[in-house]
């Protein structure tokens, strides 16, 4: 035994090659399909339930200098309780009314004005919630005509006045021009929610997916445009709505589903395993919570997850796989890479581990074959630079096509604005929301995307963080991993090759693992939780790892724990209305989890 261990851990290339390939994945049976299937079933029905309005202002009035009064006719002198407007796709244009009984007289009702900062490079003055949204003013004031006027580029989707019990008080005519102010009164919400208005981050990405889709000068440049591209193209097709802004991040969650499972049963050799790691991710809260938004850290971690798989798939196989077949995987993990990338820098990050993948198995091919190894790596710079820098540079034709300038000047141009913000915004802004790298293991801090309201005596609160399940445990077993990839344990000498196998996924993994969360040790920007999100899949197979060699009843525990609390937490994962002692007394586990507007008030209070 001693002189079996010491030959595998000094095996050579050589002869690790003499290993029997490991067997395929069993075939799935109707039994794995229909668990696979009810599991994505469940999670579209939880992921679409109350994901957004489908229907919104579709027109909208523009001030300019010609056009920048409207005189609106209530009909008769009325008693003016709430005025109610939804903005559109521009920031901090102020704008006011005046009311008048006889249209001789005016006075003024109210006025717009907006917050705003010392420094114009560092605007990031949306005023969350506000970009299409609605917004809810008193006027309490009688008038028959109401005046509006307002700075060049104002842009109001439709507006609506209510009287004392809240009806909407009916217009009786506009001024010429002003129609698309009051043609879908019928769609008057009457509070703003999350269901018909942005919150947080998407007033930067779904304003930026509309002004990409009318050919306006986006305001987001921050990020590559790809991950805005997706949410153009649902507004495109459903109409500028919340249910299209958050379409697109859903269908790239749902799709991790599957997307895992295969992964999984490709690392465990069993269906019933490839389920758990689904399941996990499933009932993950920071995979849900984040997708059901108009941002683009679903889609960056989708195609990471991607890549990661197609170069499993291309290191499994270099033995065995043809010649074509090898070269496709990476091509296709190349053009991922580039979807990546092109969606979010944070793609980069997983890219960094491809290599620590890719050579070592190259080596492998190298010594059966050295015309085929050599082809394969001259390739590799077609397939990983060349493919991904055409997605990355076509990626920014709306930017070009929309500032009027050439494509590789655009594209420059923003790479120097986005690497100078983000180092710019390390030293100036500040946000309670952030937390460091080294907290997001134990979810010290979560991040508060919908701020705690209050309607009716129940409370609505959106935070993005993990399930303590997955993240904590899955935490746990990946220090385990690491112990019994190190130590090896009793082996028989006819399980020295699957025992190989495991060792080489256990070190995919920690690469896989570790690209995407070591380089946030060494960045001096502002961080928050969610950017630990392409590492949860890692976590998770890490966690199933874990539970493979356990019973069969331990592993129905641990899902059964996540699934609980899944459903326990699932009112501040999806904004659902509940009581603020039920979150006080069962959901707030730390002071610093903000999920009460007591909670909120007492951190805001402290900055």
């Amino acid at each position: 035994m001693v002189g079996t261990v010491k030959k595998l851990l000094n095996v050579s290339a050589e002869e690790y090659c003499r290993f029997p390939p490991r067997p395929e994945p069993p075939k799935m049976t109707k039994r794995d399909w229909a668990c696979l299937l009810a599991l994505l079933i469940v999670a579209s029905v939880l992921s679409f339930y109350r994901l957004g309005d489908t229907q919104s202002p579709q027109t909208s009035w523009v001030a300019s200098e010609e056009n920048n009064r409207v005189e609106i006719d209530l009909g008769d002198v009325v008693f003016i309780e709430q005025f109610q407007f939804f903005l559109g796709a521009q920031h901090h244009v102020p704008f006011s009314l005046y009311g008048s009984s006889d249209g001789v007289t005016w006075e003024q009702i109210f006025i717009q004005e907006w917050e705003t900062f010392d420094s114009e490079e560092f605007y990031f003055a949306l005023s969350y919630g506000y970009v299409f949204s609605w917004i809810f003013e008193p006027i309490n004031s009688y008038a028959r005509y109401v005046a509006l006027y307002a700075e060049n580029n104002l842009r109001l989707g439709e507006i609506g006045f209510r009287g004392v019990d809240g009806e909407i008080l009916e217009v009786k005519g506009v001024s010429f021009g002003a129609d698309a102010l009051v043609d879908e009164q019928n769609i008057l919400p009457f509070a703003s929610s999350l269901l018909n208005s942005t919150y947080t981050d998407e007033a930067y990405y779904a304003r930026t997916g509309y002004e990409m889709l009318h050919g306006y000068v986006p305001f987001e440049r921050t990020h590559p445009p790809l991950g805005k591209v997706f949410i153009s193209v649902s507004i495109w097709l459903l109409g500028n709505t919340p249910f299209a802004w958050r379409l697109p991040g859903v269908l790239f969650g749902l799709s991790m589903i599957p997307l895992l499972y295969t992964f999984s049963r490709r690392i465990f050799n069993s269906n019933n395993l490839a389920l758990l790691s689904a399941f996990f991710l499933t009932f993950d809260f920071m995979i849900f919570a984040r997708s059901r938004m108009a941002a683009i850290d679903a889609p960056v971690t989708f195609f990471i997850l991607a890549m990661f798989y197609l170069m499993y798939l291309f290191v499994r196989g270099i033995e065995r796989n043809s010649f074509i077949k090898s070269l496709s995987l990476l091509g296709l993990c190349g053009m991922v890479m580039g979807f990546g990338i092109a969606t979010k820098w944070q793609g980069v990050f997983g890219a960094l581990g491809l290599p620590f993948l890719f050579f070592p198995a190259l080596y492998r091919l190298y010594l059966h074959n050295k015309k085929q190894a050599m082809i394969m790596f001259c390739a590799c710079f077609g397939f990983f630079v060349l493919i991904p820098f055409v997605i990355y540079l076509f990626s920014y034709i709306p930017y070009a096509n929309a500032e009027g300038m050439g494509l590789f000047r655009t594209m420059w141009e923003n790479q120097v604005y986005m690497l100078t913000l983000h180092g710019y915004t390390s030293v100036m802004y500040t946000n309670w929301n952030m937390s460091d790298w080294w907290s997001w293991f134990a979810m010290v801090n979560p991040f508060i995307a919908y701020y705690p309201t209050t309607k009716d005596g129940s409370v609505a609160v959106i935070a993005h963080f993990g399930n303590p399940v997955v993240w904590w445990l899955g935490t746990l077993t990946l220090f385990s991993a690491l112990y019994r990839y190190k130590t090896i344990l009793k082996h028989k000498c006819k399980d020295i090759a699957e025992f190989m196998y495991e060792k080489k996924d256990t070190a995919f993994l920690f690469i896989a693992f570790g690209a995407n969360m070591l380089p946030w040790v060494f960045i001096a920007r502002f961080t928050f939780i969610y950017h630990y999100m392409p590492s949860v899949p890692s976590v998770v197979l890490f966690l199933v790892m874990f539970l493979k060699n356990k019973s069969r009843l331990t592993q129905y525990f641990v899902a059964v724990a996540a699934l609980v609390l899944f459903i326990i937490f699932y009112p501040v994962l999806s904004g659902l209305p509940v009581s603020e002692s039920y979150i006080a007394n069962y959901l707030q586990w730390f002071e610093t989890w903000v999920f009460t507007p007591y909670s909120f008030d007492r951190v805001m209070g402290r900055l």
